[in-house]
């Protein structure tokens, strides 16, 4: 079974919900999370999104090297901020990136009482049958679940250029694409970082608040190669958010 999960927000009523991994999060998704509101509350039910941590495509290969742009509580934020009662962060392992379907339905369950799921045209949920189309609508019809099936997001596409461009040292692109900064938090532990970027000196603002770009200026933020994947220096442990607003610059 999955990790762990941890709900934030409340649901009163049972919910219309989205599942997904948000990283970064553009223009759709805030557009998507805006419609699922105003679609619940017409409706009067919850609107409930499902977060996915960390992204599943991190397994793929090494899941240092994927890029990163913002931190989990940073995401939860800005979905927070569209309107959404409640997200559900769902952490799986590698090893739990093989279950299926049946497995996060049953992850779902105790914690939010689902009535109606988007999902994108052709998304899946885990691998091969056991993720497929046929099974989820499987599983939904006995738990009395209407699955609804939404058109193509074209900011699949930016979310997946973004991180082309953090790993290319392309990171004014990506703020571009995107139309933010990444938003790190201070590590648990240590002062280092994963992030899948490239390599170079970065430049930083100090942020009182995930969303709040106010603070300090740190002009020499690291990104340093490792066996485990390119990491960054955090600059002060009394800081915990940090905004990567340039570079990099070769050293």
């Amino acid at each position: 079974m999955f990790r762990s999960w941890q709900l934030h927000g409340h649901l009163q009523r049972p919910a219309v919900a989205v599942i997904g991994a948000w990283d970064p999060l553009v223009d759709g998704h805030a557009r998507l999370f805006r419609r699922l509101k105003r679609y619940s509350a017409k409706t009067s039910r919850d609107a409930l999104a499902v977060l996915l941590w960390p992204h599943p495509g991190s397994f793929i290969g090494r899941r240092c090297d994927w890029p990163l742009y913002d931190a989990l509580p940073v995401q939860v934020e800005l979905i927070r901020s569209y309107g959404v009662d409640a997200v559900l962060v769902i952490r799986f392992s590698r090893r739990d990136s093989d279950l299926g379907a049946n497995e996060l339905f049953k992850a779902i369950a105790p914690r939010a009482k689902l009535s109606e799921l988007w999902l994108g045209a052709r998304q899946s949920l885990g691998r091969c049958k056991a993720g497929s189309a046929i099974r989820i609508d499987a599983i939904a019809r006995k738990r009395g679940i209407v699955v609804r099936r939404l058109r193509p997001l074209r900011s699949l596409q930016k979310g997946s250029e973004a991180r082309r461009s953090l790993a290319a040292g392309k990171l004014r692109r990506a703020i571009v694409v995107v139309g933010r900064p990444p938003v790190l938090q201070r590590p648990a532990r240590g002062t280092t970082i994963f992030v899948g970027w490239r390599p170079g000196v970065y430049r930083g603002v100090g942020l009182s608040s995930p969303l709040h770009y106010a603070g300090t200026i740190h002009s020499h933020l690291s990104v340093t190669a490792h066996k485990r994947g390119t990491r960054l220096q955090w600059p002060d442990r009394r800081l915990k958010w940090l905004a990567i607003t340039d570079g990099p610059r070769s050293y």
